[in-house]
């Protein structure tokens, strides 16, 4: 009998602790659809597969649950090679009782436990978008290994998910670096990019991440109408070519398309050419004012009757959710100031580099943010201000007026 096994943990498989509570999580498209209360030796188990991506074990000397292998197996936590196991294990495989995803959402909320973070790598871009809101934006330049070290700390701290966004990403040296260190360290990560400096290299080490996505912008299939937008030249074609470079490569990407009333005419061919070509899109229509000028971006909003068309349809849900900055998430900008969200930019909380986060989390000036957004939300049953999405920082740029941030 052969006791040896090859362990190799799927994209699936996180865990994660909320106030010395251990829970095992399955994660799919960057969500989270169920989860599992575990004892703290099960997440050490757990962690050590994650991190070590591929672990070889001998279930005899070890003394391995296998019960517990098989159940990881089976539901597609684990990828396991071919292995004898003893013929006594009980039928009931699926016993373990798992929780609804969305109910791990609401005790993350609950107990203000830090969960995903976006991270504002560079505020450069080769792209000059007319609605950006990063436009003025200031730019500074941390190192790849310094941004690791941080980061390290961050995932003890109970960080799962990382965005890293921009400007540009791969503008930032040091990318790859950045990437490869974060996918060894177990993080669920989204890549959100322009899509127009995607090469051979960067392509070869994503295919094999265990645990990665690439959020490419999407403005139309028109060529005149995204060259236009993005008042540069030969993008499209440059966008297009790392569409097909992905896709000849079977690596996991998807479009994000954002609608204004510069591309509207042309969404509906835009839609048709993806889901003939069998490429995933989500489609928005949420522009944020311009952060760092003294613009709102109102010129871009759709029409009202393409908004009706996107709902009705299903291309756009009539939803959204309740804020969850410094909540759940936080965001961090390229100097490693730190935000409540990317809206949030006149209030600074702190810098990743020169604070403790832990301390700053728990500190009078967060609670009195989490109290004064949940004011704001209890006001929000009776407003009838709909262009805020139920986003307190967006309300107040767009109602009191937009002051430029310094």
């Amino acid at each position: 009998m052969n006791n040896t096994i090859q362990i190799r943990a799927t994209n699936h498989l996180f865990t994660h602790t909320i106030k010395d509570k251990h829970y095992l999580l399955y994660i799919d498209g960057h969500n989270i659809k169920k989860f599992y209360p575990i004892c703290n030796e099960t997440k050490c188990y757990l962690d050590a597969i994650i991190y070590k991506k591929k672990f070889e074990i001998d279930i005899v000397k070890e003394k391995i649950n296998q019960h517990f292998l098989l159940f990881l197996a089976l539901n597609d936590f684990i990828e396991i090679n071919d292995v004898c196991f003893s013929s006594n294990l009980p039928e009931d495989i699926y016993s373990y009782t798992s929780i609804e995803g969305k109910k791990y959402n609401s005790l993350l909320y609950k107990n203000n436990s830090p969960f995903s973070l976006k991270l504002e790598i560079t505020t450069m871009c080769n792209f000059n978008c007319k609605f950006c809101y990063m436009k003025g934006a200031k730019n500074e330049f941390i190192p790849s290994k310094k941004w690791i070290n941080i980061l390290n700390k961050l995932k003890d701290f109970g960080i799962v998910r990382i965005e890293i966004t921009g400007g540009e990403p791969f503008l930032y040296k040091g990318l790859n670096h950045l990437l490869s260190s974060l996918d060894d360290l177990g993080f669920d990560t989204t890549i959100c990019t322009n899509g127009s400096l995607i090469d051979d290299d960067f392509v070869r080490l994503y295919k094999n991440f265990r645990s990665a996505d690439l959020r490419i912008s999407y403005h139309s299939i028109h060529e005149k109408v995204f060259d236009s937008f993005v008042q540069k030249k030969g993008a499209y074609n440059r966008v297009m070519k790392s569409i097909d470079k992905l896709m000849n490569e079977d690596c996991a990407f998807s479009l994000h398309i954002v609608t204004t009333s510069h591309n509207e005419k042309s969404i509906e061919k835009t839609i048709d050419y993806l889901t003939q070509k069998k490429i995933h899109f989500e489609i928005s229509t949420f522009i944020f004012p311009k952060l760092f000028l003294n613009k709102n971006n109102i010129e871009f909003y759709p029409s009202i009757d393409f908004i009706d068309f996107l709902v009705k349809n299903n291309y756009l849900r009539n939803s959204y959710g309740i804020c969850s900055a410094l909540k759940t998430k936080l965001w961090i900008s390229c100097n490693g100031d730190i935000y409540p969200c990317e809206m949030y930019r006149n209030k600074k909380m702190g810098n990743i580099i020169k604070d403790d986060l832990l301390e700053k989390w728990v500190s009078k000036k967060f609670e009195d943010f989490r109290y004064g957004i949940d004011d704001i939300l209890k006001k929000c049953i009776n407003c009838s201000f709909s262009e805020c999405k139920n986003c307190p920082a967006l309300c107040f740029r767009e109602r009191i007026g937009v002051q430029p941030l310094s």
